[in-house]
C-alpha cells in the first residue's frame, strides 16, 4: 500500500475527538492536528524531534509514511486497530531514547505512532506512587495490545509486567503510563560537583577512582562527553542522603 493510500485509510477512520485536553486547545483537537503525512508541512519537524541518532536522519533513510501524535488513549487504540487493519508496521516512539533508532526506522512501509503529548504526571502523596504517560520502582502499567485492549497489571499478568518494566522497544504494545513507587527524600541530602583538568591531575583522579571503585559499596556511573572545547576536564557529580556527618 503506497503512501497515498495509508494516508486516506486514516484520514476516513473514526479517530474520537479530545475537545478538553489540557495539552491542546480545543479549535486543535481534530483529527487533522494529530496526523502527518509526508506532503505535511509540519511532517519533518516532527519526524526529528525525537530523531535521536543523526545516523538516522538522511535523505536515504526510509521515513514513515504517517506520524501519529494522539491526545489520548481513544486516539492510540483507532490507530492500532487501524494499522492492523490494513496491515502495516507500528513503530511506537516516546521520547526516542533508543540510539538505534528502533522507535523510528525500518526497512519496510510503517507508521510511527509518537507518544510526545503523553506526558502528564499524577502524584499519590499519601500512599507514595505516581502515574506518569509514557521509571525504577514501577509497580502498574497500562498498555495497549495488538488487539486494542487496555490492560493492568493484573489483565496482563506478571509476565508481561516483568518484561514492560525493562523496556520492550515496541515490541510488546503500548505502554500508556506507569505507576511508580515513590520514594521519600530524607530531610538531609548532600550533594557535591568537583572539576579538574589535566593540570589539576586529573588523571591521577581516575587513577585512585580505578583503585577504590571495585571495593566501594557505592554505584559510581561513568560517562564520557563531548563539548566544545578543546579542555580535557573530569567531572565528578554526586548526591548522598545519609546524615551530613556520616562518612562516604
Amino acid at each position: 500500500m503506497n503512501n497515498k493510500k495509508i494516508e486516506r485509510h486514516f484520514g476516513v477512520r473514526q479517530f474520537p475527538q479530545v475537545s478538553h485536553n489540557p495539552h491542546t486547545p480545543s479549535d486543535q483537537s481534530s483529527i487533522s492536528h494529530i496526523l502527518f503525512a509526508q506532503s505535511n508541512i509540519s511532517y519533518s519537524s516532527v519526524l526529528r524531534n525525537y530523531t535521536r541518532n543523526a545516523r538516522f536522519n538522511t535523505s536515504s533513510t526510509l521515513k514513515p509514511s504517517l506520524i501519529v501524535t494522539p491526545l489520548h488513549e481513544s486516539h492510540v487504540q483507532s490507530t492500532v486497530i487501524c494499522a492492523k487493519s490494513i496491515p502495516i508496521q507500528i513503530k511506537i516512539r516516546s521520547g526516542g531514547h533508543d540510539f538505534e533508532g528502533i522507535s523510528y526506522i525500518s526497512d519496510e512501509p510503517f507508521i510511527v505512532l509518537d507518544l510526545f503529548i503523553l506526558r502528564s504526571i499524577s502524584v499519590d502523596v499519601q500512599n507514595d506512587v505516581a502515574v506518569v504517560q509514557s521509571v525504577d520502582n514501577v509497580v502498574d502499567a497500562r498498555i495497549m495490545d495488538v488487539n486494542g485492549r487496555i490492560l493492568d497489571k493484573d489483565s496482563m499478568g506478571e509476565d508481561l509486567l516483568w518484561v514492560i518494566r525493562g523496556g520492550g522497544g515496541g515490541s510488546f504494545g503500548v505502554v500508556l503510563s506507569y505507576t511508580a513507587k515513590l520514594v521519600r527524600v530524607p530531610e538531609t541530602v548532600t550533594v557535591f560537583r568537583v572539576e579538574r583538568t589535566l593540570e589539576q591531575n586529573a588523571t591521577d583522579l581516575v587513577v585512585q577512582w580505578q583503585e577504590v571503585a571495585p571495593e566501594s559499596r557505592f554505584t559510581y556511573p561513568i560517562k564520557r562527553m563531548r563539548e566544545a572545547s578543546d579542555e580535557v576536564m573530569v567531572k565528578s557529580l554526586g548526591s548522598f542522603t545519609k546524615a551530613s556527618d556520616s562518612n562516604i
